[in-house]
C-alpha cells in the first residue's frame, strides 16, 4: 500500500517543444527568443500556451521599442543582442512551472541577465496563474517561508559574498512572486543582479525542498510535495 501511495505521488512529466524566434543583422543586433509550446492534448491548454507565451512576447516588444528608438539601422559600437532561453522546470497534467533566462546588450558597459516565471495549475477545474496564495496552504504559512526562512537566507548569501551587512534584508524583494519557479523537488527563489546587490554581486537563489516546506504548502495543488 505505502508502495502504490509513493508512486502515484510522483509527478508525471509530459513532453514539450520549442519554437525558436532569431534575428541576424551583422555589427547591428543579434537576437534569439525561445517559447515553450504544450500539445493542444494538454489539459491546461489553450490558455497555458497563451501564458507561457506572454513573457517571451513582452520582452521582445520592450527591446525592439528601445532598440528602434535608440539604435535603429546604424553601424556603430557593438551589436545589441539578447536572447530568451526558457525552462520547463516542471510539467504534469495539473500543473506546470516554466523558469525563463534572458541575457541582454545594448550598448551599456556590461550585459544585464534578468529572469521571469510562469507557473500554471488547475484551481476548482479552471485553469490559473498560480501565486504564493496558491501554493502556501495559508497567510502565515506564506509570510513565515519568505521572512523566516528565505530571507535568512538571502542575508547570509548577501554577507557572506559582500563582506556587507545584510540587517536590511528581513523580508525579500517584491519580485520574489515573479521569479519563483516550482519543480518535482522543491521551490527556487531567483533574484536578478541589482535586486539585492550591485551587478558584480551577481544573481541570488534560494532552493527549498518539499521537506524543508513541510507544512507550509497547498498539498492539494502539489500533492508530491506531501510527506
Amino acid at each position: 500500500m505505502m508502495t502504490a501511495l509513493l508512486i502515484l505521488c510522483i509527478p508525471k512529466t509530459l513532453p514539450v517543444q520549442y519554437a525558436t524566434v532569431a534575428v541576424n543583422r551583422p555589427q547591428i543586433v543579434s537576437t534569439k527568443h525561445i517559447t515553450p509550446i504544450f500539445d493542444e492534448s494538454h489539459r491546461l491548454n489553450p490558455q497555458l500556451n497563451r501564458l507561457a507565451a506572454e513573457p517571451v512576447k513582452a520582452t521582445q516588444k520592450t527591446f525592439w521599442n528601445w532598440f528602434k528608438e535608440q539604435r535603429g539601422t546604424e553601424e556603430y559600437g557593438p551589436a545589441w543582442n539578447e536572447e530568451v532561453v526558457p525552462t520547463v522546470s516542471l510539467n504534469t497534467p495539473q500543473l506546470v512551472s516554466i523558469y525563463y533566462q534572458g541575457i541582454n546588450f545594448e550598448g551599456g558597459a556590461h550585459p544585464t541577465s534578468f529572469s521571469n516565471a510562469v507557473t500554471v495549475g488547475l484551481i476548482k477545474g479552471k485553469v490559473t496563474p498560480i501565486t504564493y496564495d496558491h501554493i502556501f496552504n495559508s497567510t502565515s504559512s506564506k509570510l513565515h517561508v519568505l521572512n523566516s526562512i528565505v530571507a535568512p537566507n538571502l542575508r547570509h548569501q548577501f554577507e557572506t559574498r559582500t563582506g556587507r551587512s545584510g540587517d536590511w534584508l528581513t523580508t525579500p524583494p517584491n519580485e520574489s512572486e515573479t521569479t519563483t519557479v516550482l519543480s518535482e523537488n522543491g521551490m527556487t527563489f531567483i533574484y536578478d543582479p541589482y535586486v539585492i546587490g550591485a551587478f558584480s554581486d551577481g544573481s541570488f537563489q534560494v532552493k527549498l525542498t518539499w521537506q524543508e516546506l513541510q507544512g507550509h504548502i497547498n498539498t492539494d495543488l502539489i500533492p508530491f510535495a506531501m510527506p
